[in-house]
């Protein structure tokens, strides 16, 4: 009974192969397979012919670059140039400005108002009062009264104090120390040391 229900079962799981098509061959197919492989590789063969020119080429490239590499640099240091110690600093400066405490300040300055038109004109205008100012003098108690009475010395004070009272605001809700903290934060490794 067991044997009549299996035999039952496997009929009734497969359908018949129809009687008219062969078995496929398993030889065939891993023949066709091959040759489908086949034609991949010789197809990435004809897609790579053209590297194998430019292989030959490459010692040859590379050797005149190397030469114009070294005739330049004999031209620097002809001219007292010192090229291992203009890369050196060149990494340093790299190095600089990848660190994280220098990222982290760039990133605050980003996000601070220093940038805004209005500040970057006052900045500008402090530059040029900076850069023309040639007679300073010293001054003392009588001067500093006198000068007091200068419209434009009254004007940047009047400036300076109202800077003065926005730092003091600033200070008070704790915005320096939070971006102290930011910036500290930071750790500075050090790849390459200073000459």
């Amino acid at each position: 009974m067991t044997a009549s229900l299996a035999s039952t079962t496997a009929r009734t799981a497969a359908p018949p192969a129809p009687p008219d098509l062969p078995a496929p061959d398993p030889v065939l197919a891993a023949l066709e397979r091959i040759e489908r492989r086949l034609a991949a590789v010789e197809q990435v063969a004809r897609a790579i012919a053209p590297l194998a020119g430019v292989a030959e080429t490459l010692p040859g490239a590379v050797a005149v670059a190397a030469d114009t590499f070294d005739g330049l640099a004999a031209r620097l240091g002809g001219a007292g140039i010192d090229l291992d110690a203009r890369m050196m600093a060149v990494l340093r400066a790299v190095e600089v400005a990848t660190a994280p405490r220098a990222v982290n300040g760039l990133a605050s300055l980003v996000e601070s108002h220093l940038l805004e038109p209005s500040a970057l004109a006052v900045v500008s205008q402090l530059a040029v009062a900076l850069a023309s100012t040639t007679d300073a003098r010293p001054v003392g108690t009588w001067g500093l009264l006198k000068a007091l009475r200068d419209p434009d010395v009254q004007r940047a004070l009047g400036f300076g104090l109202a800077i003065a009272r926005s730092f003091g605001q600033q200070l008070a809700a704790g915005g320096v120390d939070a971006c102290r903290d930011r910036l500290d934060g930071a750790v500075h490794a050090r790849l390459l040391e200073a000459p």
